[in-house]
């Protein structure tokens, strides 16, 4: 099928430039902010994004690179690229932003939860880095979680006995989501966004949020909602026992440089 054909040339090209990037350094770390719904109801949380450059130093979306990458079996060493490259970056400037007790979320891939040795890679990224593990969430997908559900689990289960926190992202995408839950160790869960663009508007996406926030209330979990789009979502969202928002209406993201250059500047004015 000549359209298939197509696809997969354009794929191999652009496994071509994933593998010239991880040599080159070419991706750029980008930050999201993760805000507490109320004011003084928690530390501020980032969300680590990959972008890719191109030749001409323009970002790439990573809707261009990353299903390539996933096709091909090269989101370990992405993953790897991230995870070396973000906890440098805030390792290295960590003591003046320490006060602002932010809290950085690395997203994890389903094929590095298999990878041999990436979880001795990690626990050595952090010691590296020198940074406390409570400020450092890894954040999986829920279908990669109760994909590999073992691995997942004993991954947590070794990172959390350190002091790292965990997210599933995605929730409720999936076909298990609630069963599942007893057996992964998490902090916090990511409601799945198509429920939350249409929560003003779709009472079975807003009975879906509340039912999320009710099971995940009931088992300590913190609750995040992402594409939070206007002020009359973080409304809905509030009621219904959200304690985080994401998206566009609540912060851009922007280089990750720019980020700590801001809490920085805050850390100052609070100790001034």
């Amino acid at each position: 099928d000549n359209t298939t054909l197509v696809r997969r040339s354009e794929e191999i090209e652009w496994i071509g430039r994933v593998q010239q990037a991880l040599r080159d350094d070419g991706f750029e770390l980008h930050c999201q902010p993760v805000l507490p719904i109320s004011k003084n109801r928690g530390a501020p949380h980032f969300e680590i994004l990959l972008r890719m450059l191109d030749d001409d130093g323009e970002i790439l979306a990573p809707a261009l690179f990353m299903p390539a990458a996933e096709r091909y079996q090269l989101m370990p060493l992405v993953d790897r690229w991230v995870i070396r490259n973000s906890l440098r970056a805030l390792g290295s400037v960590w003591p003046s932003i320490l006060a602002t007790e932010a809290v950085f979320c690395l997203n994890l891939s389903g094929q590095s939860l298999t990878n041999t040795g990436f979880l001795a890679f990690v626990a050595d990224e952090l010691y590296q880095a020198g940074l406390p593990p409570e400020n450092i969430c890894f954040e999986i997908t829920e279908t990669a979680a109760i994909s590999n559900i073992d691995e997942a689990t004993m991954f947590m289960e070794a990172l959390k006995s350190v002091g790292c926190r965990f997210a599933l992202d995605d929730f409720g995408a999936g076909l298990s989501s609630f069963g599942y839950l007893k057996m992964l160790p998490v902090d916090y869960l990511k409601i799945d966004g198509s429920f939350v663009r249409e929560v003003t508007t779709d009472k079975v996406s807003r009975s879906m949020v509340n039912a999320i926030c009710q099971i995940g209330k009931t088992m300590g979990l913190q609750m995040v909602a992402e594409y939070v789009g206007d002020d009359e979502t973080i409304y809905v969202l509030k009621r219904a026992g959200v304690d985080f928002v994401q998206g566009f209406h609540i912060g851009k993201p922007a280089p990750l440089k720019e980020i700590t250059d801001l809490l920085q500047d805050r850390s100052k004015a609070e100790s001034a």
